[in-house]
């Protein structure tokens, strides 16, 4: 049973209406990320060695094995003395852009639709995501794990161990988020500051309640993309995206407005787009085992393990990798879910906000991220080469980039503000408060940017403990000042700029200490000129 609030259901003839002639721009988005997918799969090939270098020069290097040839130092040239780093940010940028702009564009399109429903749904699902970014992306470390197990397996069996053994966790993991959003989905509301008086919460117990049903195939997406690249394999990750956001372009205008299913019907929508998503993965990954031509390419002239890991070695592999990214994973989600909270305190159209405010940061950051790949990529490939020179040249190149996409992307929230908050929403009171939340966020991306690419620099320097730390603490600092804001404009403007702030000081200095300027902690393998030559 869908549970509406008197005021909702007051409204109920105008949000009928105004969805009998929903906006075509609104799925918008999704089909352009379709498009762009559909181009850049044209140019996927499984990544494979070969010996031919001539034709590896000679045939274009696609999106895919591009990233992957940067990784294995392959076909794509790396920089040479005068440092020409744009050539391979772009190769390893642009792939990563394309495989995760989908979640954003997604949660985009999912509030545009529910913010039709009235300013009570919309707050509804602004707290739901935050309790599903805990419950969901605290798993996000198992992702990393599996791709570095099944990428150093000694044999294609040990590969398969891996992948099934972590998806089975993956499972197991989706499956206890599910029976404990069940059962606990009221508690988790009421920790988030919606009580069952609210009037929020007959939504957010319903999009709840439905939403978790697709907990285990979220977990078996995180890690089946891990173990596809693992194998090399990107192009697999960006069908099962195509088929997920097409499966939720297409089903949720027909279960929340055909069928009147409102917001429950969105949470549907949701679930089964990632269903779809999900038996993508599963069936190239069978058809990958079932194949017996299916062969792992390893480096020329490494040392092959051949005693295969137990699975009990590969479950406490598992566990304990990555402890410093859960640390600093778990602060953030942390740290938004107290900043729905806090905004959940000062009533709807101000949480509503919140949310499309979020929403819409969203997409920017995953854009912002993109160079972040490159960077920790080539700062990692450089510091190998033992060259402070190369260390600091791509550094210094990394930092100039970060300040012009932030300057770009500064400009490009400006422009949109005066219409962002139309699109999402015909509240006038939420209209309202993004109207002054915007310019906000506008003026944020340099530093978001920054902090981004400093991160992913740090990282790349092996500097994993102090980000942990680092965010730990950016994170304390941030939920003590969002504790006493009276706003959700304070909660932007004091808990998440402290929180950015924190988090680029702490890389700051990671950044600085792989790059040699920190004396008492410098590193002694790096020198001046160029790294000597492998004999």
């Amino acid at each position: 049973m869908i549970f509406f609030s008197s005021n909702n259901h007051k409204n109920k003839n105008n949000s009928s209406s105004s969805s009998s002639s929903i906006h075509i721009t609104r799925v918008v988005p999704i089909f352009l990320f379709l498009i762009i997918g559909i181009a850049s799969a044209e140019g996927f090939t499984p990544a494979t060695k070969t010996s031919n270098f001539s034709q590896r020069q000679l045939r274009p290097p696609s999106i895919s094995s591009a990233s992957a040839a940067v990784a294995n130092d392959e076909s794509i040239d790396m920089p040479t003395p005068k440092y020409a780093w744009s050539k391979p940010t772009l190769q390893l940028a642009l792939p990563a852009l394309v495989a995760s702009i989908a979640d954003p564009l997604l949660s985009m399109m999912d509030t545009a639709y529910i913010g039709r429903l009235g300013k009570e749904p919309l707050a509804a699902l602004g707290v739901c995501t935050s309790i599903f970014y805990c419950c969901f992306y605290g798993f996000l470390a198992t992702k990393t794990a599996t791709t570095t197990l099944v990428a150093s397996a000694s044999s294609n069996e040990e590969a398969k161990l891996v992948t099934s053994t972590s998806l089975q966790l993956g499972v197991a993991a989706g499956l206890s988020v599910l029976l404990f959003l069940s059962f606990r989905g009221p508690e988790c509301l009421a920790m988030m500051g919606i009580p069952a008086t609210s009037d929020i919460y007959p939504h957010a117990l319903t999009y709840l309640s439905t939403r978790c049903l697709s907990a285990p195939f979220f977990l078996l997406i995180t890690v089946a993309e891990g173990a596809l690249r693992g194998f090399g394999d990107t192009r697999i990750p960006l069908l099962a995206s195509m088929a997920t956001a097409f499966t939720m372009a297409t089903m949720e205008p027909l279960l929340m407005f055909a069928l009147g299913w409102h917001i429950r019907g969105s949470a549907a929508a949701m679930g089964l787009s990632q269903v779809s998503g999900a038996l993508v993965y599963s069936y190239y990954l069978r058809k990958r085992f079932s194949s017996s031509s299916v062969e792992k390419s390893k480096d020329a002239g490494e040392n092959v393990d051949k005693n295969m890991l137990t699975k009990s070695g590969i479950i406490a592999t598992i566990v304990k990798a990555n402890a410093s990214m859960i640390l600093k994973q778990g602060s953030l989600l942390f740290t938004w879910a107290y900043a729905t909270k806090t905004a959940a305190k000062f009533g709807a159209a101000q949480v509503a906000a919140h949310q499309v405010a979020l929403s819409f940061w969203m997409v920017f950051a995953y854009i912002l991220d993109a160079v972040s790949v490159s960077a920790q990529i080539l700062l990692s490939k450089a510091r190998t080469r033992k060259s402070v020179d190369e260390v600091r040249s791509v550094t210094k190149y990394m930092t100039s980039v970060a300040v012009i996409q932030g300057l770009i992307i500064t400009l490009i929230i400006a422009g949109l503000a005066p219409y962002v908050p139309s699109f999402f929403t015909t509240d006038e009171a939420v209209i309202a408060q993004l109207k002054t939340l915007l310019p906000v966020l506008s003026m944020q991306q340099v530093l978001i940017s920054l902090t981004f690419v400093a991160e992913a620099l740090a990282a790349g320097g092996s500097q994993f403990t102090l980000l942990g730390v680092g965010t730990a603490l950016s994170a304390l600092a941030a939920i003590t000042l969002m504790a006493n804001a009276t706003s959700v404009l304070e909660i932007w403007t004091r808990g998440i700029l402290a929180m950015f702030i924190g988090r680029f000081s702490a890389a700051g200095i990671g950044m600085l200490n792989v790059n040699g300027l920190l004396p008492k902690l410098k590193f002694t393998y790096l020198r001046k000129g160029k790294a000597k030559k492998e004999e």
